[in-house]
């Protein structure tokens, strides 16, 4: 996966807008993570087009951060963070601390994931939880819908909740552990805005996706 990042450095003259080209790249090339952190040292460079942060998983074991410009990367791994799991949104943690965008969706997605005891995260709090979050780390948000009073409006500002108008989709890639056959590896999909959809399982192995999906 890869989100945009606006607050690593970037030159005028440097290309833009690849990460997709880059991700059809390594699906076709990487298996482990340690062949995508290959692939970028083979190809950085002003022509690379990133700025951007991947996620990146494998059938190994293998869970990693890159936060990649055009002329490097920083590597995170899941393993090596005391939470043993990573969060990023539409910034860098290498980066410039007082630019680019999305503080707040993470400063409110490390409340929520801070609310799972260790060892207990799943797919299912991910999807349920965290994609269809309407709460902000600065504004307070009514913690049980069904306790507010009937006809009675509420108002939320949800320009930077983890849930916003403009979210058209979410996904979670449920993998497996080393050992475990990899055609268990499962893509959540939540087509449409989180809070008015629901999560649909699709597997490679089933070879072609629902044609309603």
């Amino acid at each position: 996966m890869n989100s945009a990042s606006y607050n690593l450095p970037q030159k005028a003259d440097d290309a833009r807008d690849n990460e997709g080209v880059i991700m059809a790249d390594a699906l076709r090339v990487c298996e482990r993570v340690e062949d995508f952190e290959a692939y970028l040292r083979r190809n950085l460079s002003p022509s690379l087009g990133s700025r951007a942060n991947f996620g990146v998983i494998d059938a190994h074991g293998g869970a990693a951060s890159f936060e990649v410009g055009n002329q490097g990367y920083k590597r995170f791994d899941a393993r090596d963070a005391g939470e043993r799991y990573l969060l990023r949104t539409n910034y860098s943690v290498s980066g410039a601390a007082e630019q680019g965008a999305g503080y707040l969706r993470f400063d409110r997605a490390m409340q929520l994931f801070k609310l799972v005891p260790p060892g207990k995260l799943d797919h299912e709090f991910v999807l349920q939880v965290v994609a269809r979050d309407l709460g902000s780390s600065l504004l307070p948000t009514p913690q049980q819908w069904k306790d507010l009073p009937a006809g009675t409006p509420v108002w939320l500002h949800a320009n930077y909740t983890i849930n916003r108008g403009l979210t058209a989709s979410a996904m979670v890639v449920h993998g497996v552990r080393p050992g475990e056959d990899r055609r268990r590896a499962t893509l959540w999909i939540i087509l449409g805005e989180p809070v008015c959809s629901l999560a649909v399982p699709l597997w490679v192995s089933a070879g072609v996706p629902p044609a309603e999906l």
